[in-house]
């Protein structure tokens, strides 16, 4: 399982989320994203990643 952050330096949670997706050997890794930020956008920016927000 793996915590990520919305924003990082360099790399947003959500960019890193997508090659996390695209990597066949960790793809189905459960992700959690945790942020300060409760944007309704982020939450279904989440889901649509296959993350729980």
């Amino acid at each position: 399982m793996a915590f990520l952050d919305i924003n990082m330096p360099g790399i947003s949670g959500f960019e890193l989320i997508a090659q996390i997706r695209r990597q066949p050997e960790i793809a189905q890794m459960p992700i959690v994203l945790v942020t300060a930020e409760g944007h309704i956008a982020n939450s279904m920016r989440a889901k649509w990643a296959n993350s729980r927000f």
